[in-house]
């Protein structure tokens, strides 16, 4: 995940569903913060993707235990990320100071 048009790395993502397999279409979501119900805190909620609701970044380490969502934190393996909460952390707060989020998925 690049932020700002940097182009240093700021995180890296698994996004696959561990029940389909199915990845987020390619393509530029809105993106807002809301309080999750089912983690029980703010996490950024991507708004319209096709065939999928509630798709959320949020910290995990492995796809496993992910439903669709993208999973934020350091690429540690090919499945596997480390760090995620942290990861989720500083981007939620980096959401809080902004105005209009998009987050552009490229395949």
């Amino acid at each position: 995940m690049y932020l700002n048009n940097d182009l240093n790395l700021f995180c890296s993502t698994i996004e696959r569903d561990s029940k389909s397999g199915m990845l987020i279409e390619a393509k530029k979501y809105k993106v807002i913060l809301t309080q999750s119900n089912r983690f029980g805190r703010l996490l950024p909620l991507l708004l319209n993707v096709p065939d999928h609701e509630g798709i959320r970044i949020h910290a995990c380490n492995t796809y496993k235990g992910s439903t669709g969502c993208i999973l934020v934190g350091n690429l540690e393996g090919k499945d596997f990320v480390a760090n995620s909460r942290v990861t989720e952390r500083k981007i939620v707060d980096l959401m809080k100071e902004a105005t209009d989020i998009f987050l552009n998925i490229i395949a």
